[in-house]
């Protein structure tokens, strides 16, 4: 059966006799192409044909000045062009004669005395070598652009992968600038080679190995730029699925995902070309997105967290603080700064991809082979002067980020811009300290989003609630007046901060400079009354990230307390955040005589709060043990007893509309008593005066309660499947609490 055309391997080699084509290309080339007798030798070819392809422009301009000399049947066979190399910018001019080549700017340095170059013998010649071209070659590379090309053969790689194209990494996370293409010169394998001893470079260099250089962008904590990876593509037999590469074009990553969608109706050739320019084009426009977030949250940022992380893939539902600079300050994170370098005059070859020697196995005999790895270092500068294009025109002050760094100050006050290639290949990994789990990790920021938003999504209520009410902190029920003095010391606290920052002075509050400069509010009361909530609701209402810590994260000697009281302070102070101290009785309580241990821990703690700067909630269930030194240092001491039967009943009818709302949102039915589970709560907390619930409890209840009416509203049959039926009707009554 035929194979179709372009879907045949390139031949393996071309031997080329033809004294007059072996004179044209050493004259566009600029040198020899062998080392033998110039007039009296062959040389053969190998594909990939990097010089044919790399000087095709040239060939075919020079092929067109001999159309034009002999175009006249009664021309002489009289020189058409002279030893000067046609221009590598693939400019034709139709009007070219020998007054224009007499003007040309480069220069071959290959003496053709014979004129054998010129003569219509060349022009014949030439013409049977740009039909092999045509049939053979750009058929190949027309399949490789075509929408049908799923496999390709190890030939095909270099033709596939160019400097400056982007490239997508095999888990489809990372978008890639080609550098560079490195091969390795053909090097047959000699007969009793399998049984030497070689190093594993040399043994992969003998197999011919390509090596792709890419460039992504991303920030070291001061600059903002390119990091290099080298990529490896061992030699294979045969044909490889194009997205069994561990990276590869863009249009393969769509393919990928189209396959699923339209693939199964049999669509036409024109149809898949379609949506692969489509989904190309929607995927660039999604990943500049991705780049210009990664600018926004470059330095320090506050955001939210939902997804696995990038190393240890965990999964994070949590505040987050965006802090290249301080999670490269941790030595556990030493591995994590990347390595930005300046990339303009740089080229980084493997010392195992550096080999001149010819081939000497069986296969290369007495052949006079042309060795054109010279073409991927020609392929390369090219590349970097167009990069660099807008610098030599005067158009732009830097070259793109892509090549060469710049610091994140630059990008931020407009003193230089990223494009829109730069923010395709920019970084998807950001490094960030989870606040709930009080660590550091490296982030996706596909799984990032503004606190702002989730906050905006998590307090939207029904339309009669006030501003006010839709939000955690305007929801929490709380004793009378205990709301307004939080928000008032607070909103004093920040507006004092803004005030010495307007001023670029530091106003002093104490005798002491560095003193009493902090808000600590100290929170005591009973279980699940809200105290840990308040913490929580001010973060929320003044969109600050809440730092949480508690008396287990710090240690037990004073010297781990110490260390790890300073190292939390300073943190929560750099990123502002609201810290919380949760359960914090062992550093509140009265000290004794007899408990040394627990007096040092006592110490430490009244001696950093003395100087801690922002603001800090403590929260006990103890009520009224206290240490007599925390006295002065509380500005506010809030006590929440337990819930009274208005409280309790408000709880209840909040949990319940929660419920209701979520359900609203789901587009799903639900029917809540009100009034009968209302009147039920009220009974239970007249008839239980020794066990009323608190908080927490009446929302677990809710929960619990919810759940025995989803699975009473279940088909019979179906009560146990994984997955509930959306059209089931759910009541929520009394029966259920």
């Amino acid at each position: 059966m035929a194979v179709p055309d372009g879907e045949a391997p390139l031949p393996e080699r071309i031997r080329i006799h033809s004294k007059e084509i072996i004179r044209t290309l050493a004259i566009i080339h600029g040198s020899e192409l062998t080392s033998a007798d110039m007039y009296n030798s062959s040389i053969v070819m190998l594909r990939p044909y990097r010089m044919l392809t790399y000087y095709e422009n040239e060939i075919r301009q020079w092929h067109s000045r001999l159309e034009e000399q002999y175009r006249n049947p009664d021309a002489n066979d009289e020189p058409a062009a002279n030893d000067e190399a046609p221009q590598k910018d693939g400019a034709k001019d139709d009007n070219e004669n020998e007054d224009t080549n007499s003007t040309q700017e480069e220069t071959s340095g290959v003496e053709d005395p014979q004129g054998l170059s010129k003569s219509r013998t060349a022009l014949e010649h030439l013409t049977y070598l740009l039909k092999f071209m045509d049939d053979y070659v750009h058929k190949r590379l027309d399949y490789l652009k075509s929408s049908s090309c799923e496999k390709i053969f190890f030939s095909d790689i270099w033709h596939l992968f160019k400097p400056g194209g982007q490239v997508i990494s095999a888990d489809g996370k990372q978008i890639y600038q080609i550098f560079n293409v490195t091969s390795t010169p053909h090097i047959g394998e000699e007969r009793f080679s399998k049984f030497a001893k070689e190093d594993e470079d040399s043994r992969e260099a003998a197999d011919g190995q390509i090596v792709i250089q890419c460039v992504f962008i991303h920030f070291d904590g001061r600059q903002i730029g390119p990091v290099v990876r080298n990529v490896s593509i061992p030699k294979f037999d045969g044909e490889k699925a194009v997205t069994s590469l561990k990276i590869y074009p863009l249009r393969f990553h769509v393919r990928k995902k189209l396959e699923r969608q339209i693939m199964g109706r049999k669509p036409t050739g024109d149809e898949i070309g379609k949506s692969l320019r489509d989904g190309v084009a929607k995927l660039q426009e999604t990943l500049i997105e991705r780049g210009k977030l990664f600018t926004e949250v470059a330095a320090v940022k506050h955001m939210y967290y939902s997804g696995l992380t990038v190393d240890t893939r965990d999964e994070v539902q949590s505040q987050v603080m965006i802090d290249f600079a301080e999670a490269f300050l941790v030595e556990k994170n030493g591995n994590w700064r990347p390595e930005v370098k300046h990339l303009v005059g740089m080229i980084e070859i493997s010392n195992s991809l550096r080999r001149d020697a010819p081939c000497t196995a069986l296969c290369c005999a007495e052949e006079s082979v042309h060795n054109d790895i010279y073409v991927d270092n020609k392929r390369h500068h090219d590349f970097m002067k167009e990069m660099l294009r807008g610098v030599e025109d005067g158009v732009d002050d830097l070259p793109p980020a892509a090549i060469y760094p710049r610091p994140l100050e630059t990008l931020k006050t407009g003193g230089s811009t990223l494009t829109r290639d730069d923010l395709l290949i920019m970084s998807y990994t950001v490094f960030g300290f989870v606040l709930r789990d009080r660590s550091w990790a490296q982030l996706d920021l596909t799984h990032l989003t503004h606190f702002t938003d989730t906050v905006d999504d998590s307090s939207a209520g029904n339309d009669d609630e006030t501003e006010d009410d839709k939000t955690a902190f305007g929801r929490l029920v709380l004793p009378p007046g205990h709301k307004n003095m939080v928000l008032s010391l607070i909103s004093q606290h920040f507006r004092n901060k803004a005030a010495q920052r307007d001023k670029d002075r530091d106003e002093q509050v104490d005798i002491v400079r560095g003193k009493g400069k902090g808000l600590i509010i100290l929170l005591h009361g009973a279980p699940g009354v809200g105290k840990t909530t308040t913490a929580e609701g001010v973060a929320e209402k003044f969109k600050k990230p809440l730092f949480q810590i508690t008396c287990g994260d710090l240690g037990s000697s004073p010297k781990d307390v110490e260390d790890a009281l300073q190292t939390n302070f300073a943190l929560a102070n750099r990123w502002g955040c609201i810290l919380l101290l949760d359960e914090a009785d062992v550093f509140l309580a009265e000290r004794r005589r007899d408990d040394f241990n627990r007096n040092g821990l006592v110490a430490v703690f009244l001696r950093v709060l003395e100087y801690y700067a922002g603001i800090l909630f403590l929260t006990t269930n103890r009520i009224g043990d206290f240490d007599e030194a925390f006295a002065s240092r509380i500005h506010m001491s809030l006590h929440y007893p337990p819930l009274k039967l208005v409280s309790t009943s408000k709880i209840f009818e909040l949990n319940l509309k929660m419920i209701k709302k979520r359900y609203q949102e789901a587009d799903r039915k639900i029917t809540i008593d009100m009034q009968g589970i209302g009147e039920y709560a009220e009974e239970y907390w007249q008839r239980n005066v020794k066990a009323r619930l608190n908080g927490r409890q009446i929302r677990n209840a809710c929960q619990t309660a919810l759940a025995l009416a989803e699975f009473d509203a279940q088909p019979e049959g179906s009560k146990y499947d994984l997955t509930v039926r959306s059209d089931a009707k759910v009541h929520l009554t009394v029966k259920h609490i």
